[in-house]
């Protein structure tokens, strides 16, 4: 998780409206079971991280903890069911990014 530090509050803003934005969209396309659509959105997901963190973006309040604790929170919820919904079709999930890539690929 991003630590505490100073720097330009509407950046930050930014980068959490990203990161919230692309859950929205990971849980809309995981309650319609399009897992491939989950797959890209989850790679979206740790390119915004990536970028983040190669921006040095640092949670500059409480607030911004509290928002990153829960776009944790559902973002392990999301991965869980997931994980369900793959096994419930069939798939080995212990590797869960390999399986769901397999999955992609049809194999």
């Amino acid at each position: 998780m991003l630590g505490s530090g100073s720097n330009n509050h509407e950046d930050t803003q930014e980068f959490l409206a990203q990161l919230e934005a692309c859950q929205d969209e990971m849980d809309a396309a995981l309650s319609r079971s399009e897992f491939s659509a989950v797959i890209d959105l989850n790679e979206t997901r740790i390119s915004i991280l990536a970028s983040g963190v190669a921006s040095n973006f640092k949670a500059s309040c409480d607030s911004d903890i509290t928002r990153l604790a829960a776009l944790q929170a559902r973002l392990d919820c999301s991965i869980s069911i997931l994980k369900e919904r793959m096994q419930n079709l069939g798939v080995d999930t212990g590797r869960h990014k390999r399986a769901l890539v397999g999955y992609r690929r049809g194999l």
